[in-house]
């Protein structure tokens, strides 16, 4: 997977979040994401992608979790971290939200890039079963980079980065 700027994987969670359930409620962002409800062509659609990364590189002066967490509140209104005591409880906590809330989350995970640097990376965690089912974070590009991690590969690599995530809820 490539060293994705964070500004494309928020951009891409915030859009995947909203067709999941989740709504924008940012006034700044709100139109940006809108965009993408309409039958765009390619072009309108790199267009519009370009125009949210922009206007989410705004809001993220860094890739550290608390800006991450205060991103998304403003974002979506409200959000959470999957959380847990232990490995069980984290994955009961990531499975457990996948059935109560169904929208993708953001996990941050250290991992080792092409070039070969090892550091953390954020990744948009769409499923956990017996595996972690991770979406590409720049649809835009022409690098396909969904993954299915095991577990325990995604348990070792989210808990060297501190089990930072990010998560917002369906709308009622």
């Amino acid at each position: 997977m490539s060293a994705t700027d964070i500004a494309v994987t928020f951009a891409t969670w915030a859009l995947s979040a909203q067709r999941y359930g989740a709504r924008v409620t940012d006034p700044a962002l709100a139109p940006f994401v809108a965009a993408f409800d309409q039958d765009l062509d390619a072009a309108a659609a790199a267009a519009a992608g370009a125009a949210l990364v922009e206007a989410v590189r705004a809001l993220l002066p860094n890739d550290a979790p608390e800006t991450l967490q205060a991103a998304a509140a403003r974002v979506f209104g409200a959000a959470s971290a999957i959380t847990g005591d232990d490995r069980e409880a984290r994955v009961r906590a990531a499975r457990s939200w996948a059935y109560r809330e169904g929208t993708p989350w953001l996990a941050r995970c250290w991992e080792r890039s092409p070039d070969g640097t090892v550091g953390p990376r954020w990744h948009i965690v769409e499923r956990v079963t017996d595996a972690v089912d991770v979406l590409d974070p720049n649809p835009w590009d022409d690098i396909a980079e969904e993954a299915r991690l095991p577990i325990v590969d995604f348990q070792v690599r989210w808990e060297l980065s501190g089990c930072a995530s990010v998560a917002v809820a369906r709308a009622c």
